[in-house]
């Protein structure tokens, strides 16, 4: 008997009739990939995963590129906060009043997705701008808003680069209109991916990069000459 496994790969052939999926559907883990990948699907099928009683394959099915607007406007309003959050991990192919429909959902995890550069392919979406304060405000898109702020006053740049979320601080860190003085705080962050974004910043001025890189050099010479004399005096 075949397993899951080896049905998954068959339900993605494009020789397999779309018909059959169903069947598909019907077998513990299977089906899930073609719901998802499949550009071909019956629009009888999509319309039964839509209102079927078994919400769990309309999570696959809400990441389908395929889909109409009108059937992701379904997926918006349903009532399962897993397939709002499976239609919002490609946020960027979604209209600007679906996007901002699911950053202002009651669920985080939907918010958060929506508003997460990670998830979704560039060019990334940029929020709605009377959300921002509203996306800044809110722990699970804050991250994620940072890198659209446009201008990014000093003040909240300054807040931002001193925010408790390292996620946070990152984003900021590799903002383009960073001000300098946080720019240059980040460079010394605890966190070293933190430390890591603020270097490859290219607000960061020619002489700053020369300044560290000289300095790292410098220490790293004195350490080792240090362990030079460590060992001269062990062998003595």
């Amino acid at each position: 008997m075949a397993t899951s496994g080896a049905l998954t790969a068959p339900s993605l052939h494009p020789d397999l009739p779309p018909e059959l999926l169903w069947d598909l559907l019907a077998l513990p883990g299977v089906g899930g990939d073609a719901l998802a990948h499949r550009t071909d699907l019956p629009r009888t099928l999509v319309d039964e995963v839509l209102t079927a009683p078994d919400r769990r394959p309309v999570v696959p099915l809400a990441r389908n590129p395929a889909l109409s607007t009108a059937d992701r406007r379904i997926l918006a309003a349903h009532p399962d906060p897993w397939a709002r959050t499976s239609l919002a991990v490609h946020a960027e192919s979604l209209p600007p009043d679906l996007l901002a429909r699911l950053l202002d959902d009651p669920e985080p995890q939907v918010r958060g997705t929506a508003c997460a550069v990670y998830f979704c392919r560039p060019p990334h979406p940029v929020p709605p701008a009377d959300l921002w304060p509203a996306l800044l405000a809110d722990p699970v898109t804050r991250a994620g808003v940072v890198t659209h702020l446009r201008p990014l006053a000093p003040e909240l740049a300054a807040a931002l680069a001193a925010d408790p979320e390292a996620d946070v601080r990152r984003a900021v860190a590799g903002h383009p209109r960073l001000p300098l003085p946080s720019l240059l705080a980040l460079l010394e962050d605890g966190a070293a991916h933190v430390a890591r974004e603020a270097g490859r910043n290219t607000a960061l001025p020619a002489a700053e990069v020369r300044r560290i890189v000289t300095e790292v050099l410098r220490i790293r010479k004195r350490e080792g000459a240090n362990k030079s004399l460590e060992g001269g005096r062990g062998g003595a």
